[in-house]
C-alpha cells in the first residue's frame, strides 16, 4: 500500500515535470516566432525612401548615406515626415557626419555653391556627430533655417556638406539632391 502511493506520487510528478516542459516548450517557441521588420526601399535618383514595418506598424524616411572615396568615413541625410499632436504633417532632417569635427564650429550647407546655412550640433554618438532640425516649433529662426533648407533640396542640383576638423581647411563632401521633390511626395504619401 505504501509503494502504490508513492508510485502514484512519482507519476503525476513525472506528468507535472512534462506539462512544465511543455508549456515552457510552447511559450519560448511563440515568443521567437516573431518576424524580423520587413524593409522596403525604393529609389529616387539620389534619395532613397526607407520603409520599415514592425508589429504593423510601418515607418519611412527619405536617406543618402555618402563615403568619402577610399575612407571609412561616412555622412548620412535623412529627411522625416510625420504628423505632429496637432495632426499636421511636419518634417525633420537629420544629418550625421564622421566623428572628430570641431563641435565649436557648426556644420555648413550650401546649395548649388550659394547660400550657405550654418547649423549647430546636437550631440555626438559612437556613430558620429548629429545635427537635427525640424519645422515643429513656434520659433521664427529654426522655421526660416529649416524652410531655406527644403527649398535648398527641392530646386538646387547638389549640395556641399561642410565640416570643420582640426585642421585648417574644412572638409567638404558634395552630393546630388536630384529626385527630392518625388522622395518627399512618396513618403508623404505613406503618412498615416
Amino acid at each position: 500500500m505504501y509503494n502504490h502511493h508513492i508510485s502514484k506520487f512519482i507519476i503525476n510528478l513525472i506528468f507535472a515535470y512534462f506539462f512544465i516542459i511543455l508549456f515552457l516548450g510552447i511559450t519560448s517557441t511563440i515568443s521567437f516566432a516573431k518576424e524580423p521588420p520587413k524593409i522596403k526601399t525604393q529609389q529616387f535618383q539620389s534619395w532613397t525612401v526607407r520603409c520599415v514595418e514592425a508589429e504593423k506598424k510601418e515607418q519611412c524616411e527619405m536617406l543618402q548615406t555618402l563615403k568619402v572615396n577610399q575612407t571609412n568615413l561616412q555622412y548620412t541625410l535623412a529627411y522625416n515626415a510625420f504628423k505632429n499632436k496637432s495632426g499636421k504633417i511636419k518634417e525633420s532632417l537629420l544629418v550625421v557626419v564622421p566623428l572628430g569635427v570641431n563641435l565649436q564650429k557648426r556644420i555648413a550647407l550650401r546649395f548649388d555653391g550659394k547660400n550657405q546655412l550654418n547649423i549647430p550640433y546636437s550631440k555626438c554618438e559612437t556613430f558620429g556627430c548629429i545635427t537635427t532640425l525640424n519645422n515643429n516649433t513656434k520659433d521664427k529662426i529654426t522655421l526660416a533655417v529649416f524652410d531655406k533648407i527644403k527649398k535648398g533640396f527641392e530646386e538646387s542640383s547638389f549640395l556641399e556638406i561642410a565640416v570643420q576638423g582640426f585642421s585648417e581647411k574644412p572638409v567638404v563632401i558634395k552630393t546630388s539632391v536630384l529626385g527630392f521633390k518625388n522622395a518627399y511626395n512618396n513618403l508623404k504619401s505613406k503618412i498615416n
